[in-house]
């Protein structure tokens, strides 16, 4: 139900509302349209950035009003509704104007805004006139969006390639996409359709994506592409089925418990700065790697727990450009460190620790489409790996994608659940979103944290000293 409250001759809205998502978009006025008709449109876009937009699946909408103790008796109550943002309002016939809540039907699917004109002994409050902002807006949205795949390209038949290209277009009747609404996933063909794993999320409307099979998936492989709009309608399609050939293995082991050290690299002078240097992603909020030597076991893709195997002389040279890569990015190099950190993925895709660095040090410079697309291939390679999740959640909050940044924080947390970090961040998502209980517990479980640095617990404490004396936060 929406409700609206009468206090001295005007409506105020009373209705919260919880975990609505951000909105970026532009509304298309023509020239010399009448001023007050650009502000009711503008209004409209105003109230979708703030979440006061009900997304409704149903006809029925159920429109109920309050009146404050001071305020004069309502002795009845009219109606009037606008499908064309203001332009044309159209009274709602009702058999008892005493009624409350007033039950609407709408007579299609669209955006609605609705006016109350409350009547009291004292007066009446003003019918509606063109370019009139509404009480309240509606989006009734009973249609799910339209998918088609575009551009399918699988691997070719004995092909050794593991990337597929595919592109989409989701269009919507009612015009209710939200700003990245497009996931895509995976399954093997024998598997059940709940079996599904995720390849990437929160992508726009239109686009292609390029993913690299990871090397444990082989066989019958099928593809879904799923969109959702504002009001959670949702629809997928899924591609045909197609073969991945089993990869190839060299013959060559390395055991899980060999390393290879910064000296077989770096000069011994570079060695001895880069081993004393605090080693630090350019993504990374305070958290230093434990170490610089890092065991071969982390270069690899796979994870059998006995050994790996794997071309040695590929692992040290992928090694061997990772480690100057650092180097150069501890020195601020940051596009020479970039190219190193491709060179080490050329010769070894699934180096993640060298994607992550990658995906930090594009981050640090702006170049954020780069950064998701990195972090995102990390993930499709291995969907708990804690410090790209970390990373992609920060590219998310940056774009404003709470949702999706939500989403994410949640898996971090799963990985991690003592990161006061992700804790922090997963407080400020929650409050972006509307939900202010949910963002004072997190702050609170970050305050808490025994692995909190001081300079965070007072990050989390001030948080929750501003929203603890906001009433409405308190009042939840």
């Amino acid at each position: 139900m929406i409700e609206s409250r009468w206090k001295k001759g005007q409506l105020i809205g009373t209705c919260t509302l919880i975990g609505c998502l951000p909105f970026v978009s532009c509304v298309s006025l023509a020239t010399g349209q009448d001023p007050q008709m650009d502000a009711c449109a503008l209004a409209y876009v105003k109230a979708l950035e703030e979440g006061r937009v009900e997304q409704m699946r149903t006809s029925r909408v159920m429109l109920g009003y309050g009146v404050d103790p001071d305020s004069p008796d309502v002795e009845g109550a009219e109606l009037f509704f606008t499908s064309d943002e203001g332009r044309n309002w159209v009274e709602v016939i009702l058999s008892n104007p005493r009624a409350n809540p007033i039950p609407f039907d709408a007579p299609d699917d669209g955006l609605y805004g609705f006016v109350f004109v409350l009547h009291g002994a004292t007066g009446s409050m003003p019918r509606p006139k063109p370019g009139t902002e509404p009480h309240r807006w509606v989006m009734v949205d009973r249609a799910a969006p339209h998918i088609v795949t575009r551009n399918f390209m699988p691997p070719e038949p004995g092909s050794t390639s593991r990337d597929v290209r595919i592109g989409w277009l989701v269009t919507d009747v009612n015009n209710n996409m939200g700003q990245r609404p497009v996931a895509i996933s995976y399954r093997t063909e024998s598997e059940s359709l709940a079996s599904t794993r995720s390849i990437a999320r929160s992508l726009e409307a239109s686009g292609e994506h390029v993913w690299t099979i990871p090397m444990n998936v082989n066989g019958e492989i099928v593809l879904r592409i799923e969109a959702e709009d504002r009001a959670g309608n949702r629809d997928y399609v899924e591609t045909r089925a197609f073969a991945v050939a089993s990869p190839i293995k060299s013959p060559t082991t390395v055991r899980v418990n060999q390393t290879v050290s910064l000296a077989s690299s770096l000069g011994d002078k570079e060695s001895h700065a880069l081993a004393n240097a605090p080693v630090r992603l350019a993504s990374d909020t305070g958290k230093s790697q434990p170490d610089v030597v890092v065991s071969a076991f982390a270069l690899l893709n796979e994870s059998s727990p006995d050994e790996i195997v794997v071309e040695k002389e590929a692992a040290e040279r992928a090694k061997k450009e990772y480690d100057l890569g650092t180097w150069h990015r501890l020195r601020g190099e940051y596009e020479i460190a970039i190219r190193r950190y491709r060179d080490a993925l050329e010769v070894h895709s699934g180096f993640n620790q060298a994607r992550n660095d990658l995906a930090g040090t594009l981050l640090a410079i702006g170049r954020i489409d780069e950064a998701t697309r990195e972090y995102e291939r990390i993930l499709e390679m291995d969907d708990r790996y804690a410090p790209a999740l970390e990373g992609l959640s920060l590219v998310q909050i940056k774009k404003r994608l709470y949702r999706s940044a939500h989403a994410t924080l949640e898996r971090l947390l799963r990985e991690r659940p003592n990161d006061p970090e992700a804790w922090l961040h997963f407080g400020d998502v929650c409050m972006f979103m509307g939900d202010r209980r949910g963002a004072r517990e997190a702050w609170h479980t970050a305050a808490e944290c025994e692995r909190a640095v001081a300079s965070l617990k007072s990050r989390a404490k001030r948080r929750l000293a501003i929203y603890q004396r906001d009433s409405l936060g308190a009042a939840d």
